[in-house]
C-alpha cells in the first residue's frame, strides 16, 4: 500500500512555524504564478504577508480569497490580525462581523475580541463598552477586554465606574502595570491627584525589579501638580525614570552627519502634539519662520491625533513621519538613518512622549523644549531650552540637562477668532468677578485656599471656572467638597464644562480678573487671557512650571500683575479690583499693546531659537560626544 502523497504546503507551514515569512513567500511565488486561482495558496500567502508586514498584500491576498469562494475562519483570523497591526479598524470590524456570524464558539469569541478593539479604534466608546460587557459575560478572565472597559469608561467621563472596575481587577492582577496607569488615569479625572501619586510611588516601590515606564513618566508628570514635593524629589523621580530608559537602550556612539560647523541645519520634532493644542498654536509662528530660512524640519509625530490645525502645519515641514507603529529601536534606527543634527523633545513627561527614543541618542544634539517644565531625567538629553525668568541663574540643579537660556521662551500667533473685547463686566453686574479657565485638576488645595483669601477680602465677588472635569458629576461633586473645605460658598463659584475654542475664549468676557493656579502656572491660558484683555495676577513661583506666568507677563509688559507671596497676591488682587475705570481702560487697549511685544514677535524668536541651535551645533563639533556641563548663560 502507498503512502499518502505529502502535502505541496509542509514546507510553507514549517516556515511559517517558525516565523520566517520570507522563505515562506519565497516558495509560494511559483505556486501562484502557475496556479493563481488557487484559493489554498492565497490563503498561504495572507498567512505570509501578515506575519511579515505586508500589509496591502495580506489585504490583496484575502480579496483573492474572498473571489474565488473560500474563507476559512483562520482565513478571517489572519486578516483581522493584519487589519489590527495596518491600523485599519473599518476592515477589523468586518472580520470581527464576519467570525461572529460562523457559528463556531471559539472564532465567535476571537470575532468578540477583534469587534471591542475595532470599536475602540474608531472612537465608537459606547458600542465599544458595550462589546467589553458582552466579551466578558463569556470570558470574564479577559485581560485585554478588562483594560479596553476601564478606558472606554474613562473616555466616556465616568470615572468612578473607571475606577471600581479597575481596583477590582487589580485584585486578579495585582502585578499589571496598564491596569495600574488605567487606575491612576481614573483617579485624577476625579481629582485624587495625591492619592494618585501615593498609589503609583507605592507600586513602583513593591516592583523594584519589575518597573514600568509608563507609570514613571507619569509620576513625574503629576509630581508637576504637588506643591508639597521639593525640586530635588521632583529630579530624583525622573532621573529614576531617565536611569531605567538607559537600562533599555544602546546609545548611538556616532552620527552620520556632516561635521561642518556653518551648514544649515536639520532639526526635527519628536512631538504628537501638531493639533489643536497649545504646542500646536506655539508652533505654528515658529515653523512659518523656519520655511523662509536654510533650515530642514522633520516633524516624527507620536499619536496620529490630526484635525484643523496639523492640516496648516503639516505642510509647512519637509518631511512628516509617523513613528506610532515603531518601537523606540526602530524610531531611533529611522531619525539615525536620517542624518539629523538636532532631535527636540516637546513633550517631556506629558501624554505621547516617546524619551525611549531619546535614550538611543539618535541625533548628536538633543534637546527638550516647552512640552515639559521640568528636567526628563535624561543624561541623552544635552539641553533644556528656558528664559532668564523661568529659570533663574542660580537655579540650574532643577535639571538634569544643561540649562540654555533663550531671551524669551514663549511666542504665539495671534488669535484668529473675532474676540469682541467688551468692558469689564464689573460695570454693569456692580461686583467683581474672579476667573481661572486652566485645567481643573492645576487647582489644588493650597490655590483654593488662597482664593479664599481673595473672595473673602473682594466683598461681594464671584469666581468663574470652567474646563473638563466640571461636567463630570462625581468630579463636580468632590470638587465643590473642596470648596467648602477651603472657605468658599460653593454659591458664589460658577463651575461651567469644556466648550469649543470660541465658546471658551468669550467665557473671558465674563470675567474681570483671572488667577493663576500653583505649582503648575498657565501658559496658553495666560496670553489667551491677555489677549481678550483679561489682566492675570500671577505669583512668582519656586520652579520653572510656576513661573510660566511669570515670563510671560514680564514679555508682555506686565510684571506689576506678579506677586511674590500669598499675602502680596490677596492685596493684588484687592487693589486691582477696587479699581474698575483702571480695569476698564486696561482692557480697550490690552490686546493691541501685547499684540506688539514680544509674544508675537515671531521673526525675532526664530532668529534666537536658531542662534541657540546653531551654538549647541557648533559646542558638540568643539568637544565631539563629550558632554558639556557648564551652563550657558
Amino acid at each position: 500500500m502507498s503512502s499518502p502523497e505529502p502535502s505541496p504546503y509542509r514546507h510553507i507551514v514549517d516556515h511559517l512555524n517558525r516565523q520566517q515569512s520570507a522563505q515562506a513567500l519565497a516558495l509560494l511565488a511559483p505556486m501562484l504564478a502557475a496556479e493563481p486561482d488557487c484559493a489554498e495558496s492565497w490563503d498561504y500567502q495572507l498567512a505570509a504577508c501578515t506575519m511579515a508586514g505586508l500589509h496591502e498584500e495580506a489585504e490583496q491576498a484575502f480579496l483573492r480569497c474572498q473571489q474565488l469562494g473560500v474563507v476559512f475562519p483562520e482565513t478571517l483570523i489572519n486578516a483581522a490580525h493584519n487589519a489590527q497591526r495596518w491600523g485599519r479598524p473599518e476592515r477589523l470590524a468586518y472580520y470581527a462581523e464576519q467570525l461572529l456570524e460562523s457559528g463556531q464558539a471559539q472564532h465567535q469569541l476571537q470575532g468578540q475580541r477583534f469587534l471591542v478593539d475595532a470599536l475602540w479604534r474608531q472612537q465608537r466608546y459606547p458600542e465599544s463598552l458595550q462589546a467589553c460587557q458582552q466579551l466578558l459575560v463569556i470570558q470574564p478572565d479577559d485581560l485585554r477586554a478588562t483594560r479596553l472597559l476601564i478606558k472606554n469608561l474613562t473616555r466616556l467621563d465616568r470615572p468612578s465606574e473607571a475606577l471600581a472596575y479597575a481596583n477590582r481587577a487589580l485584585v486578579q492582577w495585582p502585578d499589571d502595570a496598564q491596569l495600574l496607569v488605567l487606575r491612576i488615569e481614573a483617579m485624577t479625572q476625579i481629582g485624587a491627584i495625591p492619592e494618585a501619586l501615593a498609589a503609583a510611588n507605592q507600586w513602583i516601590e513593591s516592583h523594584p525589579s519589575d518597573l514600568d515606564p509608563q507609570i514613571l513618566s507619569t509620576v513625574c508628570f503629576f509630581s508637576q501638580f504637588d506643591q508639597t514635593l521639593t525640586i530635588a524629589e521632583r529630579r530624583r523621580r525622573a532621573e529614576r525614570f531617565g536611569d531605567f530608559a538607559r537600562r533599555h537602550a544602546s546609545p548611538y556612539q556616532s552620527w552620520l552627519c556632516l561635521p561642518d560647523p556653518e551648514r544649515p541645519l536639520h532639526v526635527a520634532l519628536l512631538s504628537g502634539d501638531m493639533r489643536n493644542h497649545p504646542m500646536g498654536y506655539f508652533l505654528e509662528p515658529l515653523i512659518r519662520e523656519w520655511q523662509h530660512r536654510a533650515i530642514t524640519v522633520s516633524v516624527y509625530d507620536t499619536l496620529d491625533d490630526h484635525d484643523s490645525q496639523t492640516a496648516k502645519i503639516r505642510p509647512l515641514v519637509d518631511h512628516w513621519h509617523s513613528i506610532t507603529k515603531l518601537t523606540n529601536q526602530q524610531a531611533a534606527e529611522l531619525i539615525h538613518s536620517q542624518r539629523v543634527d538636532i532631535l527636540i523633545d516637546l513633550h517631556g513627561h506629558t501624554t505621547g512622549q516617546r524619551l525611549g527614543v531619546m535614550a538611543f541618542k539618535p541625533a548628536p544634539v538633543q534637546v527638550t523644549w516647552m512640552g515639559f517644565q521640568s528636567t526628563t531625567g535624561m543624561t541623552e538629553v544635552d539641553y533644556v531650552l528656558v528664559d532668564p525668568r523661568c529659570v533663574p541663574p542660580g537655579c540650574e540643579q532643577e535639571f538634569t540637562e544643561q540649562v540654555w537660556r533663550l531671551p524669551y521662551t514663549f511666542c504665539f500667533m495671534p488669535i484668529d477668532l473675532p474676540i469682541a473685547v467688551g468692558p469689564p463686566p464689573a460695570e454693569q453686574n456692580g461686583f467683581v468677578t474672579f476667573g481661572c479657565l486652566n485645567k481643573p485638576n492645576k487647582i489644588n488645595d493650597s490655590v483654593l485656599a488662597l482664593w479664599a483669601k481673595v473672595l473673602a477680602a473682594t466683598p461681594h465677588s464671584r469666581l468663574l471656572l470652567k474646563g473638563k472635569g466640571f461636567d463630570i458629576g462625581d468630579y463636580r461633586e468632590q470638587f465643590v467638597r473642596r470648596l467648602l473645605l477651603a472657605g468658599i460658598d460653593p454659591d458664589q463659584v460658577d463651575l461651567e464644562g469644556p466648550c469649543g475654542r470660541a465658546e471658551f475664549l468669550a467665557a473671558y468676557q465674563r470675567i474681570d480678573i483671572a488667577l493663576d493656579p500653583f505649582p503648575y502656572s498657565g501658559a496658553t491660558t495666560t496670553v489667551e487671557a491677555l489677549w481678550c484683555g483679561v489682566p492675570v495676577l500671577a505669583m512668582a513661583g519656586n520652579c520653572m512650571v510656576w513661573r510660566m506666568a511669570n515670563s510671560i507677563l514680564t514679555q508682555a509688559g506686565h510684571p506689576e500683575w506678579l506677586a511674590e507671596d500669598a499675602e502680596q497676591f490677596v492685596q493684588l488682587a484687592t487693589s486691582t479690583a477696587s479699581d474698575v475705570a483702571a480695569l476698564s481702560s486696561q482692557r480697550a487697549v490690552q490686546q493691541q499693546q501685547i499684540g506688539r511685544s514680544e509674544l508675537f514677535d515671531s521673526s525675532r524668536y526664530a532668529d534666537n531659537l536658531d542662534s541657540a541651535l546653531r551654538g549647541m551645533w557648533q559646542a558638540y563639533l568643539s568637544v565631539g560626544a563629550v558632554e558639556q556641563k557648564q551652563t550657558n548663560a
